[in-house]
């Protein structure tokens, strides 16, 4: 961020005319407004499309990710052609929440620079920070493995997808929810009640067929999709919390913060989706 910094000369007489071209500072009896906060960094990665090739892009998109839910980049491109309707109702409810509209106004970037991570592995495992690294550690994951958002146009919706998809991994950390197949569909059950995205809903709906007949009807006698649809319906909306501020903070009292369960996932829920 940049900031203007102006320079006044006092003279040790009042021989020396001041230039009236120089403005004073801004004070709170000045008539002068003062200069407008810096534009957050663009999103430079769009992909423009016309109409015909976003419906295209989305047949495909939605096809190839049924069939093969691993194909990260279907999965994203058909989360972008068909969520602007849900990513503009998230827009609406984060410039209505202050720290909403600090994270649009800011647009910080969730990255293993910016995050530090080796910072964060220096912190005791209770803090939010700590087990946020150990869960990444432990699953050999990485910040910078989210694929860029291309096929949106207007910037901070893009980057509310943007957001959306770095603070994926929050949710399992919050939830105490391993990265299994099971544990990504209890997570979009969640996802979809805090954002409406149909991606989320595609996924939720038809994610549990990839884990075969007994697993799906094990986990939905369970009751671990409605359990994880009232939690992200009670909880306060992930995008509008400034995680990067709450890194030393206890990870229960994050939890506690946003309203969501004390200790994750239910033990029964913990067990049928297993590591």
């Amino acid at each position: 961020m940049l900031h203007l910094i102006r320079a006044y000369v006092r003279p040790r007489r009042q021989l020396v005319p001041i230039c009236t071209c120089v403005q004073p500072p801004f004070s709170r009896f000045s008539t002068t407004a003062p200069p407008p906060p810096p534009s957050p960094p663009p999103l430079n990665h769009h992909v423009p499309t016309s109409h015909r090739q976003r419906g295209l892009l989305t047949v495909v998109s939605a096809v190839t990710a049924l069939l093969d839910p691993k194909r990260a980049d279907m999965v994203a491109a058909l989360g972008e052609t068909t969520g602007l309707t849900a990513l503009a109702t998230l827009q609406t409810t984060m410039r209505a929440h202050p720290v909403g509209a600090l994270i649009l106004q800011e647009r910080p970037d969730l990255t293993e620079t910016t995050l530090d991570l080796e910072r964060l592995r220096l912190l005791p495992n209770d803090t939010f920070g700590g087990a946020y690294v150990a869960w990444m550690d432990k699953y050999n994951y990485s910040p910078n493995e989210r694929p860029e958002v291309r096929y949106i146009e207007d910037e901070e919706l893009a980057y509310i997808m943007q957001r959306y998809r770095q603070t994926h991994d929050f949710c399992h950390v919050l939830l105490d929810i391993p990265p299994t197949v099971l544990g990504e569909v209890v997570i979009k059950w969640f996802e979809l009640a805090q954002t409406q995205l149909p991606m989320t809903f595609l996924s939720a709906m038809f994610g549990p067929f990839s884990a075969g007949p007994r697993e799906w009807r094990l986990l939905l006698q369970s009751g671990a999709f409605s359990w994880a649809s009232k939690v992200g319906t009670t909880s306060d909306l992930l995008l509008n919390v400034y995680f990067e501020h709450h890194m030393e903070t206890k990870l229960v009292d994050v939890r506690k913060i946003m309203h969501l369960p004390m200790d994750g996932a239910p033990l029964h829920v913990k067990d049928l989706i297993g590591e």
